[in-house]
């Protein structure tokens, strides 16, 4: 034990920054088997035993039965079969594969024939019932975009087959991108005339290819959805209701086609609540043939509550979280379930029991795709000390998304930490550590982890918190939880520690910090919190 503690001394002089290792690989485990069934007496009753069922779901790897076994919102009145068309439609294995490479890998290879084939496919699946049915032909134009790339693509393989329907759809798809990207994300009023004329060339261009299409192929939805969007964009009234009562004839159940109606009746693009209310009752009667259709029938509650929260008072948040449950009443509609978490978590109300609530939504989000980082990061933050193993997941995903943000990487750090990962985490904390907000706190968590924690034998422990704790006690003298770990760091080499070292401990403690308290009020009582030796 000489030999190790005197290469902790060594070692304490320098500590090897994190950048000049290989980042250390770590498990992704499932929440365990085991649930710390105290860390969910916090919440309240619906939302305790729905967490807690929703903890169970997470357990399982494959994204499409995990979906499936997720639970649905307690006291929601979703269709029969809402949840599970919706995880259908998120979740099926071949969608990742129907991508932009593909439609270019098949157009690069001349094999004209056997995309068209694959694309039929993927058009028959839009009329078959559930639960074969799948919106698969919408998105898989909806993978082209406003760039070059897109450009060559579809220039080529109109080329290749000017009669053909899909190619004349893509062309058209490209035009569409292109067309919203010239107008931008402004109201019309706000937008130069240079940018909504150069829009109108490109609907202009645009329009003819979708006819072209629809005349090939009258079942071809992707081309009404197209016309529908761009007619709302350059306020084309004749034609969006050309393209509607197209697709309608076709396949009134289509939940493409009601989004779009939906959004064209938006106050804010000249219609109103009157007339959304009006379409959502044509949409009701399908909802038993084509439940995913829930996702638009409360469309106009959900644009209530999202106008209603630009108010920024507590009695607007208080009305937009009323009208967005009224939508969530209704279906699983994503973006709803994000806005009404964030409205419940804002300060400016108080809502006692709407922490379960907020989180219940979010997950409820992560259900069928990813929340956005501010989501994400509160997820983590929620369940970094109760159930590590979830919050992993997300302060993972962070950080390969933003390696640059050190709060994200203070949640991988923690996450890690706490499903027992003492490598990874100790290079995250390490990269912590550059940054001077950071450094204190990654400090002392890398030193208690290592030095803490009874799993981790004597002679780990003490030599890899070593370096830790003495650039602690050196940069922070006046730092009180040093003077704990050090009684513990003593413990794991000596086997004792003296009466003299616990007074010194107590005397440096700073009782303002709950755990710096905690350990001093144990030690008086005579039971110095020390682990026992492996």
């Amino acid at each position: 034990m000489k030999a190790v503690a005197g290469l902790a001394l060594v070692l304490g002089l320098v500590v090897m920054p994190a950048a000049a290792q290989t980042a250390p690989k770590y498990e992704m485990p499932p929440p365990p088997a085991k649930v710390n069934a105290a860390a969910y007496q916090k919440y309240e009753a619906p939302w305790r035993a729905h967490l807690l069922k929703v903890r169970e779901a997470m357990r399982i790897e494959d994204p499409l039965q995990r979906c499936l076994a997720w639970p649905d919102l307690p006291d929601t009145h979703w269709p029969e079969g809402h949840a599970a068309a919706h995880c259908r439609n998120h979740h099926d294995p071949l969608m990742a594969s129907l991508d932009l490479g593909w439609l270019e890998a098949r157009v690069n290879a001349g094999d004209l024939a056997g995309l068209n084939a694959a694309l039929d496919a993927q058009l028959a699946r839009h009329f078959q019932p559930e639960p074969q049915f799948h919106e698969a032909i919408h998105y898989i134009f909806d993978t082209i975009r406003a760039d070059e790339r897109s450009n060559e693509l579809t220039t080529r393989w109109l080329r290749l087959a000017p009669e053909d329907a899909y190619a004349l759809l893509a062309r058209a798809s490209y035009y569409r991108r292109m067309a919203w990207k010239a107008r931008g994300g402004g109201f019309a009023g706000e937008t130069p005339a240079a940018q909504m004329a150069r829009m109108s060339a490109l609907v202009e261009r645009a329009m003819p290819l979708y006819r072209k299409a629809i005349a090939l192929n009258p079942r071809l939805m992707p081309a009404y959805e197209g016309m529908l969007n761009l007619a709302k964009a350059d306020s084309l009234d004749a034609v969006g209701e050309e393209a509607f009562a197209g697709a309608n004839a076709i396949d009134p159940a289509c939940p493409t086609i009601a989004k779009e109606r939906m959004n064209a009746l938006l106050p804010r693009w000249g219609g109103s609540y009157e007339q959304m209310e009006a379409y959502a009752a044509t949409l009701r009667p399908l909802l038993a043939k084509r439940p995913l259709l829930a996702l638009h029938v409360a469309a106009a509650y959900a644009d209530m509550g999202n106008v209603l929260m630009r108010g920024k008072t507590a009695d607007a948040d208080r009305a937009a979280l009323e009208a967005d449950e009224k939508a969530i009443d209704a279906s699983s509609e994503e973006d709803v379930l994000q806005e009404a978490a964030s409205i419940a978590l804002n300060p400016r109300i108080d809502m006692p029991g709407e922490k379960g609530k907020s989180q219940a939504y979010l997950l409820q989000v992560e259900r069928f795709r990813p929340t956005p980082a501010w989501s994400r990061y509160w997820l983590a933050y929620v369940f970094v000390q109760d159930e590590p193993a979830i919050a992993l997941r997300y302060a993972d995903a962070l950080v390969a998304a933003d390696p640059a943000n050190s709060g994200y990487r203070y949640m991988l750090a923690g996450s890690l930490y706490n499903t027992r990962q003492p490598e990874a985490a100790d290079y995250h904390y390490r990269i912590l550590m550059e940054d001077a907000e950071y450094r204190l706190t990654s400090l002392r968590e890398v030193a208690e982890m290592w030095i803490s924690n009874p799993w981790i034998s004597n002679e780990v422990a003490i030599t890899r918190a070593g370096p830790h704790l003495a650039t602690l006690e050196r940069e922070f003298p006046k730092e009180g939880r040093a003077g704990f770990l050090r009684l513990q760091e003593k413990m794991r080499r000596t086997g004792r520690v003296e009466n003299e070292d616990v007074e010194r401990a107590l005397a440096s403690a700073d009782l303002e910090d709950p755990w710096q308290r905690e350990r001093a009020q144990k030690m008086r009582e005579g039971a110095p919190r020390i682990p026992k030796t492996p």
